[in-house]
């Protein structure tokens, strides 16, 4: 049908084309609004930024490993809150007496004694433990904030691709209209042979953009799937709408550290060094036992009881504390660092939102509107043979660029976003 609307004959004159031309848009508007309702009918399932990162979270390997870590840390605490198990000596023998016919017994002891800790050593080991279950919590946040990022990054990507997918496919859709325009124009003598070859290679380039652009989203669709377990279909496709994003003023940079799980994970693990430091300092305190002894001798039985002091004389435990208070120096030192690292991550991600949202905004002003609007006016023009095609190659490279760099703008915000979540901690893709 298309080759009658394109076919000419001698004498043909201006109104005659004009209604091939008429006809032309006619036939190719029916046949996009007829691929568009096939696609419609087979378009798979949209997935959201939501749904996304909640297919991540339960397929996240890590669940694994941080379920063992928190089993390990609540372990760790009921054995803190254990007291020391009771200890049982028996002894037995011979005795012979001295005396002259005194004959032999058999001779038997028992003892019972029961360790005392100190309350402060109970405490610390307590606190200690307590420490280790807050840190595997905030292991826990730390993951989720590292796969919230991750998420919204692989996110952004796959809708970044489909849409200059979609872009390349509508270039190649607009160079082959205007390629049925030039073909028109050369067979009338409107136009030079050279501006179909000029269209065709322009054609070709268009259909090698698209093929290169679906094998960019497949690698897109690939980094996100596996973040989801590989458990999204090939040809799966995200919600075609950027996920908002807030405005950075509303972030503090200064204050930004305060929930930050990864310093609240080292602030965990200081207070455990602390709290090992005071275990340490306490095990250069005597060791306490009270306990009940029976022994039935040659001549005598005996019951009675004793108190067991283990005398720190020679080994005070100087090294231990020494090694304890370096850890908690350590710590220290990690803690400050952390928190400058953290005011500053976050302070750059905030500079780059801006920046993002700023480059955007330039585009959100009818730029693209106008990029468009050129076109098509410059379309009709060389249609009535007012311009050059190179003048129409011109316009149309244009109006895509300016679509590109506009895509491109959002991809950034995108991007920067999810550094400034990464920075903040946040375990969660809502703003």
């Amino acid at each position: 049908m298309l080759n009658c609307i394109l076919r000419t004959h001698p004498g043909d004159g201006p109104r005659r084309r004009t209604v091939r031309f008429a006809a032309l848009a006619l036939g190719l508007a029916a046949a996009v609004g007829l691929a568009a309702a096939v696609d419609a009918s087979a378009a798979p399932t949209r997935l959201t930024l939501r749904e996304v990162f909640e297919l991540a979270v339960a397929a996240n390997p890590n669940q694994a490993v941080l379920a063992a870590r928190r089993a390990e840390a609540e372990a760790e605490r009921r054995r803190a809150a254990a007291y020391p198990n009771p200890e049982v000596e028996i002894t037995a023998g011979w005795a012979d007496g001295r005396d002259t016919g005194a004959g032999s017994r058999a001779t038997m002891g028992a003892e019972f004694a029961q360790p005392i800790e100190w309350p402060a050593v109970r405490r610390a080991r307590a606190a200690a433990a307590a420490a280790g279950v807050d840190a595997a919590a905030w292991y826990a946040a730390l993951d989720r904030a590292v796969l919230a990022a991750e998420v919204r990054r692989a996110f952004g990507t796959v809708l970044f691709r489909q849409r200059m997918l979609a872009l390349a496919r509508e270039d190649a859709a607009n160079a082959a209209e205007i390629e049925a325009i030039v073909d028109l124009r050369v067979a009338g003598g409107e136009a030079a042979e050279l501006d179909r070859i000029k269209v065709r290679l322009e054609r070709l380039r268009a259909d090698r953009a698209v093929g290169a652009e679906a094998g960019r989203l497949a690698s897109a669709r690939t980094g996100l799937a596996a973040l989801c377990g590989d458990t999204l279909p090939a040809d799966f496709e995200v919600a075609d709408a950027w996920p908002d994003n807030p405005e950075p003023a509303v972030v503090n940079p200064a204050a930004a550290w305060t929930d930050h799980p990864a310093l609240r994970l080292q602030e965990a693990v200081r207070a455990r060094h602390e709290q090992e430091l005071r275990l340490a300092e306490a095990a250069g305190r005597p060791a306490l036992a009270l306990g009940l002894a029976a022994a039935r001798e040659y001549d005598a039985n005996s019951l009675g009881g004793f108190l067991r002091l283990e005398l720190p004389a020679w080994d005070r435990n100087a090294g231990g504390i020494a090694a304890a208070a370096a850890r908690c120096d350590e710590a220290d030192a990690q803690l400050v660092r952390l928190r400058r690292d953290i005011r500053r991550d976050v302070a750059l991600a905030v500079q780059g939102l801006e920046q993002a949202l700023t480059r955007r905004a330039a585009f959100e002003g009818g730029l693209r509107q106008a990029a468009a609007e050129a076109y098509r006016i410059e379309t009709l023009r060389y249609r009535e043979g007012e311009v050059d095609f190179l003048h129409l190659l011109d316009t149309c490279r244009t109006a895509r660029q300016v679509e590109v760099e506009y895509l491109l703008s959002q991809f950034d915000v995108q991007m920067a976003r999810a550094e400034l979540d990464r920075a903040l901690g946040k375990g969660d893709v809502e703003p």
